[in-house]
């Protein structure tokens, strides 16, 4: 059986894997976002219910379409999940990364649910 390929696997669905999945979408990369939760973002998740969430900083303006605003920890899931359905299917939940090691053109990506090649690796 050949192992999956993609461009770039990015591990992890916090606001740094989501902006760099929304950039590697935005610039017509082959790519694959790992989660090892059964949703998005599993930090804020485990957040307590209505609870005030960031704000871009001032310092350092958000780069990718994924919208970024202070709001409930409520609103900030919805508006990431619902950018993340508008992208497509590219979204793997109950992953969990095991391991990345040197391998064929880039890494091999051992995970929870197989391996997969990928010419570069974001660790988010």
């Amino acid at each position: 059986m050949a192992l999956e390929r993609r461009e770039l696997v990015i591990v992890g669905s916090g606001p740094a894997g989501l902006a760099a999945a929304s950039q590697a979408h935005s610039n017509g990369l082959d790519y694959l976002l790992l989660e090892r939760a059964d949703h998005l973002s599993d930090t804020i998740f485990c957040y307590q219910k209505r609870k005030h969430v960031m704000a871009e900083p001032a310092q350092i303006p958000a780069r990718s379409g994924v919208p970024f605003a202070a709001g409930s920890r409520e609103s900030i899931l919805a508006a990431w999940q619902s950018h993340v359905q508008q992208m497509g299917p590219r979204l793997r939940l109950r992953t969990e990364l095991l391991g990345v090691a040197p391998g064929g053109p880039g890494f091999l990506v051992r995970t929870s649910t197989g391996e997969l090649e990928a010419q570069r690796v974001v660790l988010a």
